[in-house]
């Protein structure tokens, strides 16, 4: 029996409740299932049933090998189209696409449960080593991030026609600013939401990766009000030693220049490698504009070049003289203009002092119930 839409997106926020529960915890959960829904409580358990057994023969560590053959490779359409079959997964709509790659929602064929999923899928005509070697590490990457504020990889391999994929968690949302504009949110709202994605980005940086690319479109809240970080297509693991906080070297002809200028470092603008404070950079434009709805750089000189000079040169207005009300402006004064103007510093400095959205947990929990922010401090 194949679950309608509903009720498999119910098992699936029930799934995501429980999976992180000890032992014990999850056993009363599913009991308390059981007595209410019985039919959701024999789904889920299936579910978890078959993630244990995936756990337990450590399917990401024995997915097929993206590699190119060019002499037995025969080049699929550049075009996909809805209903067509990649591995096990059947096409329903493009749902994004980028420069590397596109993005459609799926579900896997032939199986009872039919969860949608976000199929990545790098374009065939455009494959060469480096956009491989992209592919090979957003996998291994995405596979040691598990987050709530993450959008999570499921799965990951190669068709037959050696079309190479990956199935990640389809997130039902809106970019983060446009759902603030959208829902209306006031500031304590908004600064709670980023205290989310600063969580996540914390995490990310715990297990040594970089993102790279931290802008809104990268960043989209669901319809439950929770955050999902996604798009770890150019993010790359950092060194340890005497380089800690950098980013390894990428790959041979592989650029580590940004792909949003406006949301770039100004390391990233004089090519120098990202590391940590890139990330709280990026980040504290996000934030910028979440609280504000307008950019910290605006150049009479709408040009790339005129940008660039801006990020290097020019100082950054407090986010409180670009609000109209006075109430708004006396909430962002003082704690939330120093946290900000700190991740904007145009000098990155050693990761390993006081975090600057460790300041912004510690306002969060003094004038409102959140924690968990992040972020790493910046020099003058």
């Amino acid at each position: 029996m194949v679950l309608p839409g509903e009720d498999w997106h119910l098992i699936s926020v029930l799934f995501d409740e429980v999976i992180d529960l000890n032992p014990a915890q999850r056993q009363q959960r599913l009991a308390r299932l059981e007595t209410e829904n019985p039919q959701h409580h024999r789904r889920l358990c299936q579910l978890l049933a078959a993630h244990d057994k995936a756990e337990e023969h450590a399917f990401l560590l024995t997915t097929p090998k993206i590699t190119l053959d060019e002499g037995t490779r025969n080049p699929l359409p550049v075009i996909y189209e809805e209903g067509m079959t990649i591995g096990p997964w059947e096409l329903r709509k493009k749902i994004g696409q980028g420069g590397m790659a596109s993005v459609w929602l799926a579900v896997q064929k032939n199986s009872e449960f039919k969860r949608e999923i976000a199929l990545k899928l790098p374009y065939p005509d455009t494959l060469n080593g480096t956009i491989v070697s992209r592919f090979i590490r957003e996998r291994d990457i995405l596979s040691q991030l598990t987050h709530p504020y993450i959008a999570r990889l499921y799965d990951a391999g190669i068709s037959s026609e050696q079309q190479a994929w990956l199935a990640l968690e389809y997130v039902r949302g809106r970019h983060i600013v446009d759902w603030c504009r959208e829902q209306k949110l006031d500031l304590h709202a908004r600064i709670q939401l980023m205290v989310q994605v600063c969580s996540a980005v914390q995490y990310a940086h715990s297990h040594l990766v970089v993102h790279r690319d931290l802008k809104p479109s990268n960043i989209l809240v669901t319809e439950e009000g929770y955050v999902r970080l996604l798009d770890f297509g150019i993010a790359q693991i950092l060194q340890g030693g005497n380089n800690a906080g950098k980013i390894q070297p990428a790959p041979t002809g592989e650029s580590t220049g940004p792909v949003t200028w406006r949301y770039a470092s100004p390391e990233q603008i004089r090519g120098e490698a990202p590391g940590i404070a890139s990330d709280v950079y990026s980040l504290g434009i996000v934030f910028y504009e979440l609280l504000t709805f307008v950019s910290p750089y605006q150049p009479a000189d709408r040009s790339r070049s005129a940008l660039e000079r801006a990020i290097l040169r020019d100082p950054v207005a407090p986010p409180s003289e670009r609000l109209l009300e006075n109430k708004q402006q006396r909430l962002l004064r003082g704690d939330l203009d120093a946290i900000i103007l700190k991740a904007l510093r145009k000098s990155p400095l050693d990761c390993s002092q006081r975090p600057v959205f460790d300041l912004l947990s510690v306002y969060c929990n003094r004038n409102f119930s959140a924690s968990g922010a992040y972020c790493s401090d910046r020099g003058n």
